[in-house]
């Protein structure tokens, strides 16, 4: 499947725990690996990847974290553009799953 994730999330991912400790969740690191990789749109965006279902449901984890945080956030003057970031990757992912 392929994906757009905005630049907004794409930094917020590269820039998780996740990123740093990539022994601890190996799927993480392979969707990290796979981010870095993917080539970046003139917008920041980049087209990504997965083939598999697993590597879509641990994105899906990570992309609920990054919204719950941001919707936490919306007073902060980029909390309302990083929830519709992560709300667009999120429906992205569940007309996948559909």
């Amino acid at each position: 499947m392929k994906l757009r994730i905005p630049a907004r999330v794409a930094d917020h991912l590269l820039s998780s725990q996740a990123a740093y400790t990539p022994e601890s969740d190996p799927e993480m690191a392979q969707v990290l690996y796979l981010l870095r990789k993917a080539r970046t749109r003139k917008d920041g965006s980049c087209l990504l990847t997965l083939h598999s279902p697993d590597l879509l449901d641990t994105l899906r984890v990570y992309v609920e974290a990054m919204a719950t945080g941001a919707a936490d956030n919306t007073h902060e003057p980029d909390g309302v553009a990083d929830l519709n970031s992560a709300r667009a990757v999120l429906r992205a992912l569940a007309r996948e799953r559909s």
